[in-house]
């Protein structure tokens, strides 16, 4: 992995070595869970992803208080999903909301905030060769099993 060139630690990137990231109490959790990731580092990011996705949609599921958002959802269509997210949790939403989300809708990369939000879901797919991708999937689709149902969106 490229060293980082903005100021920040490198201590919390992710090198395909879920110890890097994970309490050793945490990773035999996950592992007792969900199998051990795998021994190459597109195995373990995948693993990574897979296993704390699956712990965040079982927290969703056992805690009706908990506000979940379709990121795909909010990407393509922002302002009433966001706006309905806002007013569920008790957030006002003004104009200045609306005029961030406008403003920040424009090309970005890396660190940056910024990006054109329209092209944001399924960017990875369309990034990565064709085999890299079948790659990732087939190792998420485990986790996909375990998920269950997903909990419902908010409503605006």
């Amino acid at each position: 992995m490229a060293a980082r060139h903005d100021g920040h630690s490198d201590r919390l990137e992710y090198a395909g070595e879920p110890e890097r990231v994970l309490s050793e109490a945490a990773l035999r959790h996950l592992s007792a869970r969900y199998g051990s990731p795998g021994p190459t580092q597109s195995d373990g990011l995948t693993w990574l992803v897979g296993a704390l996705m699956s712990e965040l949609w079982s927290f969703a599921a056992r805690s009706p208080e908990v506000t979940v958002l379709d990121f795909d959802a909010a990407c393509a269509d922002p302002v009433p999903v966001l706006s309905g997210a806002a007013k569920q949790v008790g957030l006002a939403w003004t104009e200045e909301s609306e005029a961030m989300l406008a403003a920040l809708d424009r090309p970005g990369t890396g660190w940056q905030v910024a990006r054109e939000s329209a092209r944001v879901p399924g960017a990875w797919r369309r990034d990565l060769p064709a085999a890299e991708v079948a790659e990732i999937e087939l190792g998420l689709s485990r986790f996909e099993a375990l998920r269950g149902a997903a909990p419902a969106a908010p409503t605006s």
